[in-house]
């Protein structure tokens, strides 16, 4: 399955629905106003009326984006199964069978995930040859934002005991630390072996 038949089938559609309720607030009096004595279920029949009336159903269109080109109806269905097992099996803790199925939906869950992803980045990668700028677009894309943030420094202590959490304060501090490193452990190497050099 190639990447737009990918994506035509993640179209989805979906039915909004509005109401307009000052209208149907004023079609109501009206209604009311002409029968003097109405029962509960002509006053539900006229409701319903008025409420067809009133309502708007509009149809709308969504697609995955980019980032989720991988994602197909199987991997969709078998995502939403697993939930279904998940919830099932916090219910029943006691359920043997339930652990089971959920371990063995989850792994090939998992496998079906990585395998789309490999063959959607392939196709990715073999559609931006020769388009440097596409592909660096694409590997961006494959890192992982997570381990990034993970490896983010949020404090630092500086060599006079304070702590800084202002990211410029902290890019000082690391550029004066590399900046005079070589110059520091020359002057300990000196002083601890001053007739050499």
């Amino acid at each position: 399955m190639n990447v737009k038949s990918m994506k035509k089938s993640l179209i989805k559609k979906y039915k909004q629905t509005e109401t307009d309720y000052n209208k149907l607030k004023e079609l109501l009096d009206m209604e009311l106003k002409e029968k003097s004595t109405t029962s509960f279920k002509e006053l539900q029949e006229i409701i319903i009326k008025l409420l067809s009336e009133t309502t708007i159903v509009t149809t709308k269109k969504y697609a995955s984006t980019e980032k989720e080109g991988w994602m197909t109806r199987i991997i969709y269905g078998k995502i939403k199964q697993i939930n279904k097992v998940y919830k099932s099996m916090v219910k029943n803790r006691d359920s043997h069978y339930l652990k089971q199925q959920f371990k063995i939906q989850d792994r090939d869950t998992k496998k079906c995930i990585k395998e789309a992803k490999r063959e959607f980045f392939k196709n990715q990668l073999q559609s931006a040859e020769g388009n440097s700028k596409k592909l660096w677009s694409i590997i961006k894309n494959l890192e992982n934002e997570e381990h990034l943030q993970a490896n983010d420094i949020r404090e630092l202590e500086s060599e006079d005991g304070t702590v800084t959490t202002c990211r410029k304060q902290i890019s000082t501090i690391l550029n004066n630390h590399f900046v005079t490193v070589g110059a520091n452990l020359a002057k300990k190497i000196n002083s601890q072996n001053p007739g050499r050099l």
